[in-house]
C-alpha cells in the first residue's frame, strides 16, 4: 500500500462571497485538508477561529451531481471532531499587522485515515468535485489564501465511504417537531446544532429533549436531553480540546487620567470573550507610576482592565497595545451549541451498533425545542460501494 498527496489549489488568493470547484483525482480517495490563511487587516484585529470557520459558507463535495458532503465550515469542524477526535487549531494567531494565521480543516471520507475499507471510489476525471462557497464578508482580514491538498491511497480497494449532509429544521413555535432522517443506508452517527444553549442562569435551550423513532417506534434513544448530548459530544473530542487559550493582541486603548493614590479602569476589545471567560492581560507599556490590576471580561468582546495609580500626582497614560491570553469558562466556544448522537461507539468494522434504515418506512427524530432558533442535523452515513463490474 501507498498514498499520494497532491496540492489541488495552491496559495490562491480568495474573492469575498464567490464559489469555486475543483475536479478531484480519480484514485480512491482517503480526506481532503482544507487550509485557510487570513491576513490580518490591521494591528490588534487579527481573526479569531470562530471568524475562519465562518469565511466558508458551504463546502460540497458531488458525485454525478449528487451531495456526498453538504455543510458549512463550521460545522465540518465540529463533525471531524465527533468522528476523529480533532479539532482545527489556529496557528501563528497574534496582532501584527498583516500577520499570516492558519487554520486547517479535514474532509474525511472514512472513520480513519488512509483505511483502505473506507475511502471514496475510483472515478472518472470530472465525477467527483469539491465546491466551496465563500462569505460575503471576511471578517477582520484583510484578504484570505486558500490552499488545498488531497490524499489518495491508489492500491486501496474500499467497500464503503462517509456520508454527511445538513437537514436544517427552525420550529415555528416551542413544542415538539420532527426531523426525518435519510432512508437506505446505515447511520453511524449525528452532529447535532442548537443555536441557543444554556448560558448562565438562562436554561433555554433550541433542543432541550430529543427522541429517536424508526416506523414510530421508540429505538436506541427513547429520550434524552441537551446536556447529557452535548456531554456526549465532549468525550468524543476527549481531554484538552476544551482547555486550550486563545493568545492574540488587542486595539489600542487610551485610558483616563487617574488621580493620585487611587485606580481607574480602561476597556480593551478582546474579539470571541465571553463573560466568565477567564482573561491574563499585559500592556506592552505603561506610564511611570501606574501598575495594572486585575482584567474581567465585562460584555461580549470586551475586557475591562484594572489600573492603579500609587503615586502623589495624578497620571494620564497614553494609548498603549495589550496583549492577552483567554481561556474559555467551560468547552472552547466554537463547540458550546453541538451535540452528537452515537451509533458507533468503537469504531468497528461491523458496524454492530449502526442504525439500520433499510427497509424502513420512516426513521426521524422528534426534538423538543425552546425556541424557535435554528436546528441542524448532520447524520453521518455510511455508503456501501459495489464491488467493480457489479
Amino acid at each position: 500500500m501507498f498514498f499520494i498527496r497532491s496540492v489541488l489549489s495552491s496559495e490562491r488568493t480568495v474573492v469575498a462571497g464567490e464559489q469555486v470547484t475543483y475536479d478531484l483525482p480519480v484514485n480512491p480517495l482517503s480526506f481532503i485538508d482544507l487550509r485557510l490563511t487570513p491576513v490580518a487587516n490591521a494591528l490588534g484585529t487579527s481573526p479569531v477561529l470562530t471568524d475562519v470557520l465562518g469565511y466558508i459558507t458551504s463546502v460540497e463535495v458531488m458525485w454525478r451531481g449528487s451531495s456526498i458532503v453538504s455543510v458549512s465550515l463550521a460545522d465540518l469542524a465540529a463533525l471531524v471532531a465527533g468522528i476523529t477526535g480533532e479539532y482545527p487549531k489556529q496557528e501563528n494567531q497574534g496582532g501584527v499587522a498583516s500577520q499570516r494565521s492558519s487554520v486547517t480543516v479535514r474532509i474525511p471520507f472514512g472513520r480513519r485515515r488512509y483505511w483502505g475499507q473506507e475511502l471514496l471510489p475510483p472515478v472518472r476525471r470530472g465525477e467527483m468535485q469539491l465546491r466551496l462557497t465563500y462569505a460575503a464578508t471576511l471578517t477582520r482580514a484583510a484578504s484570505l489564501i486558500e490552499h488545498i491538498e488531497t490524499v489518495e491511497v491508489p492500491d486501496a480497494t474500499p467497500i464503503r465511504f462517509l456520508k454527511y449532509t445538513t437537514f436544517p429544521k427552525t420550529p415555528t413555535a416551542a413544542g415538539d417537531h420532527d426531523v426525518d432522517l435519510p432512508i437506505g443506508n446505515p447511520i453511524i452517527a449525528a452532529l447535532l446544532f442548537g443555536t441557543t444553549v444554556p448560558v448562565g442562569a438562562t436554561e433555554t435551550t433550541s433542543i432541550d429533549a430529543l427522541k429517536l423513532l424508526v416506523d414510530n417506534v421508540e429505538f436506541f434513544y427513547s429520550q434524552t436531553r441537551w446536556e447529557e448530548l452535548h456531554a456526549d459530544f465532549l468525550t468524543r473530542i476527549g481531554p484538552g480540546i476544551a482547555d486550550r487559550a486563545q493568545r492574540g493582541y488587542s486595539l489600542s486603548a487610551d485610558p483616563a487620567s487617574i488621580a493620585a493614590n487611587t485606580s481607574g479602569t480602561v476597556t480593551v476589545a478582546v474579539p470571541g470573550a465571553v463573560v466568565g471567560d477567564i482573561v491574563q492581560m499585559t500592556a506592552q507599556a505603561l506610564a511611570v507610576g501606574l501598575a495594572m490590576g486585575e482584567a474581567l471580561v465585562t460584555a461580549a468582546d470586551v475586557v475591562t482592565v484594572q489600573l492603579l495609580n500609587g503615586t502623589v500626582a495624578a497620571v494620564d497614560d497614553v494609548a498603549s497595545m495589550y496583549t492577552y491570553l483567554l481561556w474559555s469558562q467551560a468547552t472552547i466556544r466554537e463547540l458550546r451549541q453541538y451535540g452528537w448522537l452515537e451509533f458507533d461507539p468503537f469504531v468497528d468494522p461491523e458496524l454492530a451498533y449502526a442504525l439500520i434504515t433499510a427497509g424502513r418506512s420512516r426513521v426521524h427524530l422528534r426534538i423538543t425545542a425552546d425556541d424557535t432558533a435554528a436546528i441542524r442535523v448532520v447524520p453521518v452515513e455510511m455508503i456501501a460501494i459495489a464491488p467493480r463490474g457489479a
